[in-house]
């Protein structure tokens, strides 16, 4: 299939290899067809399979549905209702599948008639009776069932380990879950293992290993499951009435919920099939069992929602079974007024089934049981329950379980699950507070500090407006310069009141202000700013008079801060001067050291390695020691004693 599906020409490079004889070079060569081995072979392989049966939706629909529907990868298996029937879509098949360069192989049905038409090189060549196998998963032609065969489990002498476990329990497939009460055992004693903190390849403990040893010795009794591989056995246009129905059950070890097809014909009693099951082992956290119910019931809601999807059968009721009548009452009545836990899976399961499809079933009746608890391989083969529901699921809807009175307006209610209010009476008092919601000692950024203001002053003139005068989109430099501009403008009435005001009345400061030798003026924007000899200089009027701001305050720290980072870590001197070409800081000098002195990236930068402690002086450096304590001589030549 693979090698039928052609690469684009731009693709091809991504598919080279090396190859070489023993009497050539090295050869580089491309692959021009899809190749085995690379991940996205499979998905381009189908997805060209289905380009084409949508092509053939109009000449071929039935042909170009199944394709689209039931084929997986490159196994296809789907129903009809007579041989002839068959036999026609056999050929449309064909025809689809040839258009795509393939054919299709080992084609097998339970009725013999409709591969006629089918070359025998074509037909499945299985002498055993067992076409489809499906990781697991076989069936028997003759008789038209699905039926399961133990694997292959390796003999080891001593127990098992966490691992060997998991790898059994794995390695029976079963998608539609009908050995599912007998898997859920498995699944208890695999959570087991993790709360009692079980390696991998630690051996099982003693009650552990017992289970386990009884759960793997009665696999070899699954060939006794048979299950009829026909969902509906008669033809579909005898069924009268098709309903879908669901139980569910929880206990303290696992939850589930399993899923029943009836169809209603002109027999006394309905056709009832197992379609699928599904289980869950229970939290480790402990949970009430009202709570455990609950999800019980969601599982069972997105089952039968999922159920209905996938069936092409005209579904005309929908009924969820429960023994909980504290569930049911969480389910029939609003979701508001129950705690998160409860409020939002009760959520859900009113949104994909109906309150009013819910009805209560006694626990004696309720084949979910099995999936709560567990059952053996035996029991399960003979159980009749499981496979077909109870007796009066099959019998008319008045021999049903009656309906109790609705919970909505009274629902159980489990202790502390409502929503309860309090009520208390409050005095109001209104305090005056100094306390501004926005200040610049909140923020590290100063950027951001305008930013926000910018975009409130934004808001504050966007509501003065009306709506085609309106401004919106990202801040303009503008807005942030006046932002900046009220900033600055607040910090000078704050910090120079009284300075201000003298300049106002009389348009000069006191000679004993901290500010008098910078000649200070009110800009026409009422900033106040420093006056100087640089009137005559074509320097920007920020770097002729610039502002006048106070040392110790946050908003200066955040401006010295801002020219620190903006000269990437400078000295005080390079960050002084950048700073003075818009600000003129009382006592910069000593500010802009301080903010450079807290800065960590400085800090990391010119911080002094650490001083090694020193070792202990040797003794021939301490001790004093008197002339030819150690003499040496040297020689040369004989010496005659």
């Amino acid at each position: 299939m693979y090698l039928q599906v052609q690469n684009r020409e731009e693709d091809r490079d991504a598919c080279r290899f090396l190859w070489r004889d023993e009497t050539q070079e090295v050869c580089k060569y491309r692959l021009t067809r899809v190749c085995f081995g690379l991940n996205c072979s499979p998905f381009l392989a189908v997805s060209t399979v289905r380009v084409h049966a949508r092509r053939y939706q109009a000449t071929a629909p039935r042909a170009a549905s199944e394709v689209l529907c039931n084929m997986y990868v490159d196994d296809l298996a789907t129903s009809c209702e007579s041989p002839d029937e068959a036999r026609t879509l056999a050929t449309q098949l064909e025809e689809l599948m040839a258009s795509v360069g393939s054919h299709l192989h080992k084609r097998a049905s339970n009725e013999p008639a409709a591969l006629r038409a089918i070359p025998t090189e074509r037909r499945s060549t299985e002498t055993r009776g067992c076409l489809w196998k499906t990781l697991g998963i076989y069936w028997d032609r003759s008789r038209n069932h699905l039926f399961f065969i133990p694997p292959r489990t390796p003999s080891r002498d001593g127990r098992d380990f966490k691992r060997q476990m998991l790898s059994t329990a794995s390695s029976i497939f079963d998608p539609m879950g009908f050995l599912a009460p007998f898997m859920v055992r498995a699944k208890i004693l695999f959570q087991s293992l993790w709360q009692l903190g079980t390696f991998w390849d630690e051996p099982l403990p003693d009650d552990v290993d017992h289970l386990w040893v009884k759960w793997k010795q009665e696999l070899e009794k699954l060939p006794l499951i048979n299950v009829p591989r026909a969902l509906v056995p008669v033809a579909l246009v005898e069924a009268k009435r098709v309903e879908l129905h669901a139980f569910c059950d929880a206990s303290e070890l696992a939850y589930g919920a399993v899923i029943y097809l009836r169809v209603e014909t002109s027999a006394p009693l309905a056709l009832v099939s197992l379609v699928t099951a599904k289980t869950r082992v229970a939290p480790i956290k402990r949970l009430s069992l009202p709570r455990l119910e609950l999800m019980g019931a969601l599982v069972a809601a997105r089952l039968v929602h999922y159920t209905q999807r996938a069936l092409s059968l005209p579904i005309h009721s929908i009924t969820c079974w429960c023994d909980s009548e504290v569930a049911l009452s969480w389910v029939r009545s609003a979701a508001s007024r129950w705690k998160p836990f409860v409020r939002n899976r009760v959520e859900e399961i009113q949104q994909l089934v109906e309150p009013a499809s819910w009805r209560h079933c006694s626990g004696k009746d309720n084949p979910a049981d099995w999936l709560s608890r567990g059952v053996t391989v035996t029991k399960l083969a003979e159980g009749n329950v499981w496979w077909h529901g109870l007796t009066w699921l099959a019998r008319p809807q008045q021999a049903w379980p009656r309906r109790k009175e609705n919970h909505e307006r009274n629902p159980l209610i489990p202790p502390g699950e409502e929503r309860t209010s309090k009520h208390a009476t409050c005095a109001l008092m209104t305090v005056q507070t100094t306390e501004e919601p926005l200040h610049p000692g909140r923020y590290g950024n100063i950027e951001k500090l305008f930013r926000i203001s910018a975009y409130c002053r934004r808001f504050a003139k966007n509501c003065r407006s009306s709506v085609s005068e309106r401004h919106g989109g990202n801040l303009t430099t503008w807005e942030l310069h006046e932002a900046e501009e009220m900033w600055v403008r607040r910090t000078q009435e704050e910090e120079f009141q009284a300075e201000i005001q003298a300049l106002v009345r009389h348009g000069r400061v006191a000679e004993h202000s901290r500010i008098s030798q910078l000649d200070p003026y009110l800009y026409e924007r009422g900033v106040l700013r420093a006056g100087g000899r640089l009137v005559n200089s074509y320097l920007p009027a920020s770097m002729q008079h610039p502002a006048v701001l106070p040392g110790n305050h946050e908003l200066t720290r955040g401006l010295i801060r801002r020219c620190h980072q903006r000269q990437l870590h400078a000295g005080v001197e390079q960050t002084l001067a950048s700073l003075r070409q818009h600000y003129w800081v009382l006592k910069g000098r000593s500010q802009v050291k301080r903010v450079t002195r807290e800065c960590l990236v400085c800090r990391r930068a010119t911080a002094r390695p650490t001083q090694p402690r020193m070792a202990t002086l040797p003794r021939d450096r301490v001790v004093e020691a008197p002339a030819f304590s150690q003499v040496g001589m040297d020689f040369a030549g004989p010496l005659y004693v």
